[in-house]
C-alpha cells in the first residue's frame, strides 16, 4: 500500500483555530507546514474536503527531493570535455564545481500542483529524482529559474541535447553573416 503526506498549509484560512485537533490527529507543525503520512485513501478525502484548508497531496518517494539525486546524476551523465558540462538553459560549458543539478519540473510544483504530478506520472517513471527530470545548469540560471515552469520546463528538455547549442549557434552565425553580406552588397 502506497504511503501519502497531507500538506496543510495556511492560505486564506487560518489554521491557527484548529491547531489543537491537528495535533490529536496526528499532524506535525513544521516550518509553518502541517505534516501527517498516511496510508488510507478516506483519511486524505476527509482531510482535504471537511476542513477546507488549502491540501497538498503527494507520495513521498515519487515527490520529495533526493538525498542523492547530484551523485547519481554525475554517475550515469558524463561530461563533454575533461570535468566540463552544459548549462541546459543557457548553453555556457563549465566545470563540474560551478554547476547546480536543477529538477527541469520543480520539486515545490511536484508536491503542489496535480498537473505537474500527471506529468510526472506519464513520463518520468522515478517520479522528480528521475534522471530525465534531471539537468545541468549554471547558478545564475538555476537560481533565475527558482520554482517557475511554462518556458524553462520546454528549455530544460529541449537545452539538454549539446547538438540543439550547436544548432543555435551555427543559425547565429548564419545570420551574422547574410547582415553583413546584406550590407557589403548595398554599399
Amino acid at each position: 500500500m502506497q504511503e501519502y503526506t497531507i500538506e496543510l498549509r495556511n492560505g486564506s484560512r487560518s489554521t491557527y483555530c484548529i491547531k489543537e485537533s491537528l495535533r490529536k490527529n496526528g499532524f506535525v507543525y513544521k516550518n509553518k507546514i502541517w505534516f501527517k503520512k498516511t496510508s488510507s485513501r478516506f483519511e486524505l478525502l476527509r482531510w482535504k474536503h471537511v476542513w477546507g484548508i488549502k491540501c497538498f497531496v503527494y507520495v513521498e518517494d515519487l515527490h520529495e527531493r533526493g538525498k542523492t539525486y547530484r551523485k547519481d546524476y554525475f554517475q550515469v551523465h558524463k561530461p563533454l570535455w575533461k570535468d566540463r558540462y552544459l548549462c541546459a538553459y543557457c548553453g555556457r560549458i563549465l566545470p563540474k564545481n560551478q554547476l547546480a543539478i536543477d529538477h527541469i519540473i520543480p520539486v515545490q510544483k511536484a508536491k503542489t500542483s496535480r498537473f505537474w504530478q500527471g506529468i510526472l506520472r506519464l513520463f518520468f517513471k522515478d517520479g522528480v529524482n528521475d534522471h530525465g527530470n534531471l539537468t545541468t545548469a549554471c547558478k545564475r540560471c538555476n537560481s533565475r529559474k527558482g520554482a517557475k515552469t511554462s518556458f524553462w520546463v520546454l528549455r530544460g528538455m529541449i537545452g539538454k541535447s549539446f547538438f540543439f547549442w550547436v544548432f543555435l549557434k551555427l543559425m547565429a552565425m548564419v545570420g551574422i553573416l547574410s547582415f553583413l553580406l546584406y550590407g557589403i552588397m548595398k554599399l
